[in-house]
């Protein structure tokens, strides 16, 4: 049997291309389409004269067809010559509407050069039972819920170590893939579960820090977590994007009640970790032990995904019209999804603006923006508010990596999109201190105060 050539297996493509199929190759422009999917081809010799100018008309049909789904979709499109468009964040930031998937995820790497890496996937398992949790008061319309992944054995009944908890997600290492996860301790660091984040590619994983955090804290019964990943390449030292990544969480919630224990790489028989008061722990063995426990591992799934109104909000004036619907005469968060449509109302005291760890709002934010997966909101009040607790709360959203298109405030609720700039994101406590806070964190108020980045000390 004579196997026919790669250029002869090209045949019933081009056929379906041209109408006619392949002979000679020099008459043929090659187009880099073609792939071996045939045999028994008949002689057939275009000029590369012919081909261009079917592919010519070919192209021009296809433009006066895009031409008039164009025109279509911008006779269905909200007006955008409204009193402001959203087409910039608060500090002149152009955003992309609808927002695009993973434009703005963080990523833990393995050290090395990531600037070309490519974007990360999600794999989606069978669903199994959905677990949820108490929502803070408002108004949602899109949900999410835990779902158990699988069982993840361990010998160990508490994770009090980095050496513990290097065990419980050791069996990470056996994916060539980086996966991340947060093992979530109650009071006593017992596990409560472990949450599948992310499943990346073979040297880096996408982090979004709202959705992470936001999950954390819906955990019920969480005081403490871990962060941990594995490097498919074996080593475990761990990236600077690595404890990037674990000082963005650490910054969203400290001094909240939820304590950040740092940020671990597994990987063949090793592991590294960080902690943020700096801590290091380089290339240490992973300590075995007999796996006769198990912790749940679970990943975030929508129970519910709806929205508040179909309407697009693409301006200020969209943003008011819809505040008068959902919103009326309260203060607080309008959760918008990427297509900048309302699927949740948060309620705020905007008293608490000023002290926004401390007085648990911070977390309550970051529990409805993950519940609501939603990744912009506007802030409604008919009450004017002062700069300092506009800049807060922008510095808030800032740390989580949520787009905060407005703040509408007064009976008029007057549009503050042109007028806001910080791009900060400590948004510390600055109102009095309450007692029995961490003496730590009570030191970092001051460099907020003035205007400067707060840093932890290491020493």
């Amino acid at each position: 049997m004579t196997m026919p050539t790669a250029f002869e297996r090209r045949g019933d493509l081009a056929q379906q291309l041209f109408g006619s199929t392949i002979g000679d190759p020099a008459n043929l422009l090659d187009l880099g389409l073609m792939r071996g999917i045939g045999a028994n081809v008949k002689p057939f010799a275009p000029t590369v004269k012919e081909i261009v100018e079917r592919s010519s008309k070919d192209a021009l049909n296809a433009g006066k067809q895009l031409s008039q789904t164009t025109k279509t979709i911008n006779k269905e499109m909200p007006s955008q010559n409204k009193e402001v468009a959203y087409e910039q964040d608060l500090f002149t930031k152009q955003l992309k509407t609808p927002r695009e998937d993973n434009e703005s995820l963080f990523r833990v790497a393995e050290p090395s050069d990531v600037s070309k890496a490519k974007k990360g996937t999600v794999a989606t398992p069978d669903l199994q039972s959905i677990h949820t949790v108490q929502l803070p008061t408002g108004q949602f319309a899109t949900t999410t819920g835990f779902s158990t992944v699988q069982p993840i054995r361990t010998g160990f009944e508490f994770a009090k170590t980095p050496e513990q908890v290097a065990h419980i997600t050791a069996g990470l290492r056996k994916s060539p893939q980086e996966q991340l996860v947060a093992v979530v301790l109650d009071k006593y660091d017992r596990p409560i579960q472990i949450i599948r984040h992310t499943i990346g590619i073979s040297n880096q994983a996408a982090v979004e820090p709202f959705s992470l955090a936001g999950s954390i804290a819906n955990t019920p019964g969480a005081k403490s977590f871990y962060i941990s990943h594995n490097h498919p390449s074996g080593l475990s030292d761990l990236s600077a994007a690595d404890k990037q990544i674990s000082m963005m969480l650490n910054n969203l919630t400290a001094n909240t009640g939820i304590e950040n224990k740092g940020i671990m790489a597994v990987g063949k028989g090793t592991y590294s970790f960080s902690s943020p008061l700096g801590q290091e722990i380089v290339n240490q063995n992973i300590p075995p032990a007999i796996r006769n426990k198990s912790i749940n591992m679970v990943e975030r799934v929508f129970k519910r995904s709806q929205v508040l109104d179909k309407n697009l909000i693409s301006s200020a004036d969209d943003a008011r019209k819809m505040a008068d619907k959902i919103v009326g005469d309260e203060t607080g968060l309008m959760l918008l999804n990427q297509r900048y449509q309302p699927v949740g109302f948060l309620p705020v005291n905007e008293k608490s603006l000023l002290n926004l760890r401390k007085s648990g709002e911070s977390t309550n934010i970051l529990k409805a923006l993950e519940k609501a997966n939603a990744n912009s909101a506007i802030f409604v009040t008919k009450k004017n508010l002062s700069q300092d607790q506009i800049d807060n709360i922008q510095k808030l959203f800032n740390a989580a990596n949520v787009n905060m298109l407005d703040v509408l405030m007064g009976e008029t609720r007057k549009s503050n999109a042109m007028n806001m700039s910080t791009r900060g994101t400590d948004f510390l406590s600055i109102a009095p201190p309450v007692a029995g806070a961490s003496a730590i964190y009570e030191s970092m108020e001051e460099p907020y105060k003035k205007g400067g980045k707060v840093h932890i000390s290491n020493n």
